[in-house]
């Protein structure tokens, strides 16, 4: 992470900070949203919307603010743990797709199989 933080200016919802991105031989600045209530800070090259990823501007932004651990809004599911055991569509309350569902298909194919193996014998 090549990054710095090179200015800092107040506006009305939190601060806009400069960041030098230093990265991949190219000097380029970002001016990063970052919103201290809720430590929540929005880069234009829309990393973290795009691909859940918090970039290193982001990163940076954070790391000027001393905190400990990774706030809760950037973590997201679905590069955790859990991902596979929550379900991932509801449709009019309906799981689409989701890991309890295989489970589900799995233990009944079990089930079946050995139904069958018990009248075969």
């Amino acid at each position: 992470m090549d990054c710095q933080i090179e200015e800092r200016r107040a506006i009305d919802e939190g601060f806009v900070i400069t960041i030098a991105d230093n990265s991949r031989n190219k000097a380029t600045k970002r001016l990063v949203m970052y919103n201290p209530s809720n430590h929540e800070a929005h880069c234009p090259c829309k990393m973290f919307e795009c691909e859940g990823i918090p970039y290193c501007h982001i990163l940076c932004v954070l790391k000027g603010k001393s905190l400990h651990e990774l706030p809760s809004y950037y973590i997201v599911n679905q590069w955790t743990k859990m991902a596979g055991s929550t379900p991932i569509f509801y449709v009019n309350d309906i799981i689409l797709e989701g890991r309890s569902q295989m489970e589900h298909q799995d233990k009944l194919i079990s089930r079946n199989w050995l139904d069958f193996l018990d009248l075969c014998n």
